[in-house]
């Protein structure tokens, strides 16, 4: 049952924030399952049962959860300022963003490099862009940790082998002319053998030196971009209160602002040659990527300033959503048959006709989300309350379990329909599970979310809030215990 939400929390949101972060719960489950060669590059390893709607499925939901995600950060940072001012806004997001980001990536990273390990061990084929890929690499550690080697022997070896069995399987753009991929193929060890050595491997992924340049974020690249981005604006906020942005709120509502929005995206998607932005491998972010998604993060910003106008933001949601969709579908097929040509070839056009649609499918499906979260933005549902004050959580330590869960079930004989349920289901599950024992009203919550606010009686049902005047307003019955409502 919904509840009237207090004037200082905005429900839409916070309920989109959340929503996306169990979006990219989502996304890499199905990265796992990717019948596309492409796919299968970002783990290295995937379920033998696979199908190309996973593929579809996780770029849909790249499209539109990084772009939302960054859009409802700068809602609040702007918020933030609006209240506190630079500096504070800016102590606030170190300690809420970069803090976590600086204590919790060497665990998780050692956790996640871990499972990819152990699946790269137990899958019969594994997927790199390159044939000294560090996913051949770790096949091969793994086999050998796995057949008894000891742990400094196998990783002091010369990989990869000369004898590998490496075979062409697409392209990473999928087109004709693009970076090749290859599949390491060959026999794949049992289960147990090949969990023991991702255990074994574990403290070698947290005693591994630190180096900017090539350690890779996992999925705490955004906290890093975001942290970027909350440096900018600390810097540049003085300036930006200059900035008159009467006319892109007054048509903040309508199909204007999308479009504007998408035209600068493209630029950023064409740089790349990808239909999506793909995310910075270390923490030397390239400016492209700090652009395009400073777009998203700049229009939450101006969704602030000109907040009394949210109600009309993704108002016509349904045509969002089919625009989005529809402009989707038209990218990948402008981008399937184009060759690699380079600028003034024929197929050039192509190219730029694909990262215009895609990029029109960023804002609409983004504008569209909005307008389906707006319906929370005066009314507090509790259980969506406490999906998001655990989204934090969940988007932090979910990677690891997708990957061991994954890898576990790899020589399983099941749909992989079945398998991708299992393993979203304990991806978000067991999360959620240690949420509530170890963070809810822990210091741990404390450190990552702030003291939670209590509810005040003046919140819910007391005589001087909305609920309390409207139960005041109900006949009183004789004989029955209180109201009726």
């Amino acid at each position: 049952m919904g509840t009237p939400a207090p004037s200082d929390r905005y429900h839409a949101i916070d309920a989109l924030r959340a929503a996306m972060m169990f979006a990219v719960v989502v996304l890499h489950a199905a990265v796992l399952f990717s019948g596309v060669p492409a796919g299968r590059t970002v783990f290295r390893f995937a379920d033998p049962d696979r199908g190309p709607e996973f593929f579809w499925l996780a770029v849909g939901l790249q499209a539109v959860s990084m772009p939302a995600f960054f859009l409802t950060a700068g809602f609040f940072v702007a918020m933030l300022v609006s209240r506190c001012g630079p500096r504070a806004m800016l102590a606030h997001r170190l300690r809420r963003i970069t803090l976590p980001f600086v204590v919790f990536w060497p665990i998780l990273y050692a956790l996640t490099m871990a499972g990819i390990l152990f699946g790269c061990t137990a899958a019969d084929e594994v997927t790199v862009p390159a044939p000294d890929d560090g996913g051949a690499v770790m096949r091969h550690v793994g086999s050998a940790m796995a057949a008894g080697m000891p742990m400094e022997q196998a990783l002091a070896l010369n990989w990869p082998r000369p004898d590998d069995r490496l075979e062409r399987v697409g392209t990473l753009d999928g087109t004709p002319g693009g970076k090749p991929v290859w599949a390491l193929r060959g026999e794949r060890t049992d289960l147990g053998p090949a969990a023991w050595a991702a255990v074994r491997f574990v403290p070698v992924g947290l005693g591994l030196p630190f180096r900017p340049s090539t350690h890779h974020l996992i999925h705490l690249w955004f906290l890093w971009v975001l942290t970027l981005l909350v440096l900018a604006t600390a810097v540049l906020a003085p300036l930006a209160r200059r900035i008159p942005t009467a006319p892109v709120g007054r048509h903040l509502g309508s199909f204007v602002v999308p479009l504007a929005g998408a035209l600068p995206f493209a630029g950023v998607l064409w740089w790349h040659q990808l239909p999506v932005v793909p995310p910075p491998p270390s923490l030397l972010v390239s400016p492209a990527t700090l652009l395009g998604y400073g777009l998203f993060f700049v229009f939450g910003a101006l969704c602030w300033r000109h907040r009394d106008r949210l109600p009309e933001v993704g108002r016509h949601w349904v045509i969002h959503l089919l625009a989005g969709l529809s402009a989707g579908v038209a990218a990948g097929i402008l981008m399937s048959p184009v060759e690699d040509a380079g600028p003034g070839d024929s197929a050039d056009w192509r190219r730029v006709a694909a990262c215009l649609c895609a990029a029109v499918a960023h804002w609409q499906l983004v504008w569209a989300s909005l307008g389906v979260f707006g319906r929370f933005e005066t009314c507090e549902v509790r259980w969506v309350r406490t999906l998001s004050d655990a989204s934090y959580w969940v988007y932090l330590v979910h990677l690891p379990v997708v990957l061991w869960v994954a890898a576990a079930l790899l020589n399983w004989e099941m749909s992989r329909y079945i398998k991708f349920s299992i393993v979203l289901a304990t991806g978000i599950g067991i999360p959620l599970l240690t949420h509530r024992i170890f963070v809810w009203q822990t210091w741990l919550g404390t450190f990552l979310n702030g003291r939670r606010k209590e509810v005040s009686p003046t919140q819910h049902g007391s005589p001087e809030s909305a609920d309390g005047k409207r139960l005041a307003k109900m006949p009183h019955f004789p004989g029955l215990p209180g109201r009726i409502h």
